[in-house]
């Protein structure tokens, strides 16, 4: 029973992720709300893989699961960056030139092809 915890545990963990998953894409398809999400989840089922390994493993195991999990973090908000942060500062740009009476402002032609909230701004 004892090898069985790991072989039941983390696969119970990423099986209540994908249950989280079709409930965030039955309630918030073509969403922002989604993206993040969907990023936050991965995010949280990883780490909460991990600590359930060290859990049951031993803490001997902090040594590099922590870093991992650090790891696995700021890979999260590095993504989120450059899914929403980015796209908003090209608007921002955008704006301020047509602000500015510059009407033939380039606008990026990914901005448009967007199906979330950002989509429908830039459109």
């Amino acid at each position: 029973m004892e090898d069985n915890v790991l072989q039941i545990g983390i696969p119970a963990i990423f099986g209540a992720g994908a249950i989280a998953f079709g409930l965030l894409r039955v309630i918030f398809k073509k969403s922002i709300i989604f993206t993040v999400g969907v990023l936050f989840l991965v995010c949280a089922d990883l780490i909460a893989a991990l600590a359930f390994f060290v859990g049951h493993s031993g803490l001997q195991h902090l040594y590099w699961s922590i870093p991992l999990a650090i790891v696995i973090l700021f890979s999260t908000y590095y993504i989120l960056t450059q899914i929403l942060q980015l796209p908003l500062q090209k608007m921002i740009e955008n704006i301020d030139e047509i602000s500015k009476g510059n009407l033939t402002a380039k606008i990026n032609n990914t901005l448009y092809s967007r199906e979330d909230e950002l989509g429908q701004i830039i459109n």
